[in-house]
């Protein structure tokens, strides 16, 4: 994957906040050093904490730009710390939003549902036909080359 189109989608969803929301990006842990002493700074639990002004709830989110049907467990490192820290908060959410970019499809799905899908299979990634059967789809609008996304149904 090109880190540009990563990031392209990032910059996209956040464009896409209407008034009653707010999406606050939380900075990408960097690193310094040569390889022997290569230093990491602390990771973020998720990308996004995003609050819905009507729904009164708030949500953590990563979101993952993919090329093909499917996304590799392996790029969701976030998922374990999102997991602990959803178990321990009761009254947050969490969702993992993935841009399929072949089909131009876009779905949200809960953590939750992944913890059980993840511990039930020996596949190493997350199929598009999980994210149709029990995610959401969000939906999209190109304008020219970038998307808007319309994140009222999260």
């Amino acid at each position: 994957m090109k880190k540009d189109e990563g990031k392209k989608f990032e910059q996209d969803f956040q464009k896409s906040i209407q008034p009653l929301q707010v999406l606050i990006r939380l900075k990408d842990a960097g690193g310094w050093g040569r390889a022997e002493n290569t230093r990491f700074t602390v990771k973020n639990v998720c990308d996004f904490i995003f609050f819905d002004g009507i729904e009164k709830i708030p949500y953590l989110l990563e979101l993952k730009s993919t090329k093909g049907k499917s996304l590799p467990i392996s790029r969701f490192t976030q998922f374990e710390t999102m997991l602990f820290t959803l178990n321990n908060q009761t009254w947050v959410q969490g969702r993992l939003i993935v841009n399929f970019r072949d089909i131009a499809e876009t779905y949200s799905i809960d953590i939750k549902l992944l913890e059980s899908f993840i511990k039930e299979t020996t596949s190493k990634s997350l199929p598009l036909s999980l994210f149709k059967e029990r995610g959401i789809l969000i939906n999209s609008q190109k304008k020219r080359v970038r998307f808007s996304y319309i994140i009222e149904k999260l």
